[in-house]
């Protein structure tokens, strides 16, 4: 998040690497999710579309089938506000019904 928040894109992206798979290693999939979610941003501003709507995607659904409502909203409505910014309106609402309870 240091590296990201400074700017430091590509280093940001570069820690981000195989860190969820460490977070589960450990039995820990909701972090790494939180891990995934901070990658998908990242990936935006590397101008990564397509990555970052893939994490998103399979990581707030993974909230979703664990039972974290609040990561899944959180997660989920990322996905449908990148999906807004770029234009994907009918996208972004689909996915905002499925994450909203």
């Amino acid at each position: 998040r240091v590296l990201a928040a400074a700017g430091q894109l590509p280093g940001a992206l570069h820690a981000a690497q195989g860190l969820d798979e460490a977070f589960r290693a450990l039995g820990d999939a909701r972090s790494a999710r939180d891990v995934v979610g901070l990658r998908a941003q990242v990936l935006e501003e590397l101008g990564r579309a397509e990555e970052c709507l893939t994490e998103l995607h399979e990581a707030a659904l993974e909230a979703r089938s664990a039972g974290d409502e609040r990561q899944a909203l959180q997660l989920g409505g990322f996905l449908a506000a990148f999906l807004d910014d770029l234009g994907r309106h009918g996208e972004a609402d689909t996915v905002w019904t499925l994450f909203t309870p």
